[in-house]
């Protein structure tokens, strides 16, 4: 089984984030990674993608404390410049193995590159192409491929060039749409990284289209490469103001609902159900009926975080 939330940590962020929602105005607080009494040690490392039109900044955290003989675990987290204000000394300081910290965030001084993520962390349509938002023409999506290729081929060797890194505890924890990547990720390259952590992945995008690929998949034997999964979704409905959004932001918001009707309501409890009756696959969902779908977010990199210090 996967380890639970502690309670310590599960009473905090009840009472923290339960009700919180993502701020996209809201700057990057990275005080916290460079806090003197830390026993990390962060630096930057800096990206971009293959077209030259999006630029990385990648956090990586290193343990100041001595590294077990099998190497280190290490967690890939997207939506990294969101996550920083998280990692206090006292948070980090308590993990009972610390991993290494892999945040891989947008260059920006911003929590969110809404832009940027939209592109990447989105599956590519039916012909494997790019292509523009039905509601915002200025947003395009179907660059998972691109980014992955980023994430593999050059993200990822410049971290195992510095760190001696544990094969078979490789962890990629995303939010959202970054859940929606996680989960491309693990039907279309399982071998990338051995456990898989969505926190309400948007499986309504592109009216269920991974979904529905899920659904195809499971004829084939073998498929996850013996890959472990953690679906968790918030059960909270967000609370939204209807009179005060633009024109723009009443379409999305009717999109994403049309979308969504498209899939069962509990669509991420039932697709963990059905590949936990797979042998190839050790999948397990977790409900949190106190949080929404911003106050999951740093619940849920919490709970990443303390799998991946798991001795």
């Amino acid at each position: 089984m996967l380890p639970k939330l502690p309670l310590f940590f599960a009473l905090l962020f009840a009472a923290g984030f339960a009700a919180a929602a993502p701020d996209l105005s809201k700057k990057s607080d990275t005080a916290p990674l460079y806090a003197p009494d830390s026993r990390y040690r962060f630096e930057t490392l800096n990206f971009q993608s293959a077209d030259g039109k999006r630029r990385y900044r990648v956090y990586l955290g290193i343990p100041k404390t001595a590294a077990p003989a099998q190497g280190r675990s290490v967690l890939y987290a997207l939506d990294g410049n969101a996550l920083t204000e998280n990692l206090t000394p006292q948070r980090l300081n308590a993990l009972k193995q610390p991993p290494v910290l892999v945040l891989i965030g947008y260059d920006t001084d911003l929590r969110f590159d809404t832009a940027a993520r939209a592109h990447d962390y989105t599956p590519p349509d039916e012909k494997g192409m790019i292509f523009a938002d039905d509601t915002d023409t200025s947003l395009t999506h179907g660059g998972a491929a691109d980014f992955l290729q980023l994430v593999n081929n050059a993200i990822r060797p410049q971290i195992e060039a510095r760190v001696n890194l544990n094969p078979e505890r490789q962890i990629l924890w995303g939010h959202s749409y970054g859940g929606l990547f996680v989960l491309y990720t693990l039907l279309n390259a399982p071998q990338s990284f051995t456990h898989y952590i969505a926190a309400d992945p948007a499986l309504w995008f592109r009216q269920g289209s991974l979904y529905r690929q899920y659904q195809t998949a499971f004829r084939r034997p073998g498929l996850f490469r013996n890959r472990v999964l953690l679906v968790e979704q918030s059960q909270r409905k967000r609370r939204r103001d209807t009179a005060k959004l633009t024109p723009g932001q009443a379409a999305r918001l009717a999109a994403r609902q049309q979308a969504a009707a498209q899939l069962p309501s509990d669509a991420g409890k039932k697709l963990t159900e059905q590949l936990s009756a797979r042998n190839d696959i050790r999948a397990e969902f977790t409900g949190y009926p106190e949080l929404d779908h911003g106050g999951i977010l740093p619940v849920s990199f919490m709970h990443a975080l303390e799998i991946a210090a798991e001795p």
